[in-house]
């Protein structure tokens, strides 16, 4: 089972290597600090077993929707205990006033597509880079009944 923490700036930095691949010189980690201390961000750390193993951001997009951000270290995370936590992330946003979570995958993060269906998100549309995901409000209770 996973837990949830709030995420502490002392994990940013293993948070941007597990994402970008981030690591000393020629990164801009003051810069890095800032967005992810912007007020429109809150930030979770996943813990499995004590050890923390990966981020979930949740990023306000308008008054009604939040964007899922999420980085793991590689196999330390079982893909259905993930969407499970995801799961139970949308029923809070939804219990309290959300009506819809999306995700914006990379084309090459496979995984992320992987784990938004394992949700029951539902792709509405691809540029080059991306993939957009979304679970209404809706759709989750009709899903969970």
């Amino acid at each position: 089972m996973l837990e949830l923490e709030q995420l502490r700036p002392d994990q940013y930095q293993q948070v941007a290597e597990w994402e970008f691949q981030a690591r000393g010189e020629g990164w801009d980690w003051e810069r890095y600090e800032a967005e992810m201390d912007h007020p429109k961000w809150t930030h979770f750390g996943i813990y499995a077993g004590g050890e923390f193993v990966g981020c979930v951001s949740l990023e306000t997009i308008s008054r009604n929707t939040a964007a899922y951000h999420v980085v793991t270290a590689r196999r330390k995370v079982k893909p259905n205990e993930l969407a499970d936590t995801m799961c139970d992330i949308a029923a809070y946003l939804f219990n309290h006033g959300f009506t819809a979570v999306v995700a914006h995958n990379p084309i090459d993060k496979r995984a992320g597509a992987r784990l938004a269906i394992r949700c029951g998100m539902v792709e509405i549309g691809r540029s080059e880079t991306t993939r957009f995901f979304i679970m209404t409000k809706v759709r989750f209770q009709k899903l969970r009944t």
